[in-house]
């Protein structure tokens, strides 16, 4: 294998067998065509990555908003009709709703999800239905067991 010389079609385009003036020419037309399409591929792009990043954080946006809003009526309804000892019980109680939130949300909603997202890329609808009946029913489940245990402690 000769390593020396590169091939013929690749030997034939080189600057070395172009012209000076050729070569000046293919130098300064081509950047300015690539440049240009590349800038209207670029905007386009962006605006459609916004546009998606927008469609992503306005629900989360709006949900934080509203767990905010949540949050401060549930203190000043503790702390103006219950008394001072009602918002130190939900200030304490707070770290374990989201503890147990967190859990129901991260390990089956999530995986309920991934499951339902595989079986409907699949086009099994009865498969799609089979998951989210049985993820919904695990929710309740474990949702009425903690409401349970809950009541007795």
């Amino acid at each position: 294998m000769n390593l020396q010389s590169p091939p013929p079609s690749v030997r034939d385009h080189t600057p070395a067998t172009l012209g000076g003036s050729e070569l000046e020419t293919r130098i300064a037309r081509q950047p300015a065509v690539e440049r240009a399409a590349d800038v209207k591929i670029v905007a386009r792009d962006e605006q459609e990555l916004r546009r998606a990043i927008i469609y992503f954080v306005a629900p989360q946006t709006a949900g934080a908003m509203l767990q905010l809003v949540s949050s401060t009526i549930t203190i000043v309804y503790f702390g103006q009709l219950l008394g001072p000892s009602a918002v130190a019980v939900a200030s304490v109680f707070f770290p374990v709703f989201l503890l147990l939130v967190s859990v129901l949300i991260g390990l089956i909603s999530s995986g309920g999800v991934v499951l339902v997202g595989r079986a409907y890329g699949a086009r099994d609808m009865p498969q799609v239905k089979h998951v989210a009946g049985t993820t919904l029913c695990v929710c309740a489940l474990l949702s009425l067991a903690i409401a349970v245990l809950g009541y007795w402690l």
